[in-house]
């Protein structure tokens, strides 16, 4: 794990602009899926860093940039009425909540779970009923999913 977090170093110095675009994943003509995609993908990793004592969350590009900065570029789209500004097919955005959750867990904050409850995603993440957002199919069976086994993680 030591190893694949050097080479995600690396990696994110490439792939993660100074205000936490992902350049590569914006030329994409599904931008919005790819760079959630990606930032699933250094999520994942950063956990497992953590695991081995290795702190992939704080580290900084050089052009200052990190994890987070990526998270935070993307976050804003959680809110339907904010429109992503790159091609895409659709803007699923619900599919970032299992990655923010899990931001908030592995940095012992809330910050992202606020922006989640913000763009009216609370009682999709209370479990206690169908939102507004099941009507058009806004939340994936996947993301249901991870949401779920993220929550039995958690526990």
């Amino acid at each position: 794990v030591s190893a694949m977090a050097t080479l995600q170093r690396s990696k994110l110095d490439h792939q993660i602009q100074d205000k936490g675009a992902q350049p590569e994943e914006l030329a994409r003509t599904r931008s919005l899926h790819y760079s959630y995609f990606n930032a699933e993908a250094i999520t994942d990793m950063a956990v497992l860093a953590t695991k081995v004592g290795d702190d992939l969350w704080r580290y900084r590009t050089p052009q200052g940039s990190g994890i987070t900065s990526a998270l935070d570029f993307l976050v804003p789209y959680l809110n339907k009425d904010m429109r992503w500004p790159y091609k895409s097919f659709d803007q699923k955005s619900s599919r970032l909540i299992p990655v923010m959750l899990a931001a908030d867990q592995a940095q012992h904050s809330t910050q992202y779970r606020e922006r989640i409850e913000k763009a009216g995603f609370t009682a999709f993440l209370s479990g206690k009923n169908r939102d507004k957002q099941d009507i058009g199919g806004e939340i994936s069976q996947e993301t249901r999913r991870d949401v779920w086994l993220f929550s039995a993680y958690a526990r």
